[in-house]
């Protein structure tokens, strides 16, 4: 069980890292061309 909680816990400290990553490291052309279409 012990070991169930350790992957679990692991895997959401990724996730939570990689989605900050992704958010510093986004250029935000894309986003400022996409609303300037719209």
């Amino acid at each position: 069980m012990e070991f169930i909680v350790y992957i679990v816990t692991r895997i959401v400290l990724l996730i939570c890292l990689a989605a900050i990553i992704y958010v510093i490291t986004a250029p935000e052309e894309k986003i400022s061309d996409s609303s300037d279409i719209w």
